[in-house]
């Protein structure tokens, strides 16, 4: 098999590789999960990732438990689409170029932490 047919045939499994991967921002922040992918292409034709997607609205309708909902509801059902372009490396975690901040990432983390340092002490 020659080197062109055999990429021809080989698949990258997305969902193994971008899913439920921890994003790092370029401070090294941890920020938040990609939850989602947005591909563009037509059926049958080539496609490509556009965006890495994260946010609690894509996990809390319910269907991961009642405590996944409740987080959901606590962070804010906002989802952030995060440009491919914005991706420095994907690995183990996905490292991003921008800021948590730049990208409207974190923002649940942070009102969590809020609520949390508001809880008594034991």
């Amino acid at each position: 098999m020659t080197e062109d047919s055999r990429s021809e045939r080989e698949f990258i499994d997305l969902a193994l590789v971008l899913l439920d991967r921890q994003l790092l921002d370029s401070d090294d922040r941890r920020c938040g999960k990609v939850d989602d992918l947005e591909i563009e292409g037509e059926p049958g034709g080539q496609a490509r990732v556009t965006a890495l997607m994260s946010g609690p609205s894509s996990w809390s309708s319910g269907s991961h438990g009642p405590l996944a909902w409740m987080v959901a509801r606590i962070a804010g059902a906002e989802t952030v689409r995060i440009p491919v372009e914005t991706v420095e490396s994907a690995e183990s975690t996905i490292k991003l170029r921008s800021s948590a901040q730049e990208l409207g990432l974190g923002k649940g983390d942070d009102r969590a932490g809020r609520w949390l340092r508001g809880l008594p002490k034991s």
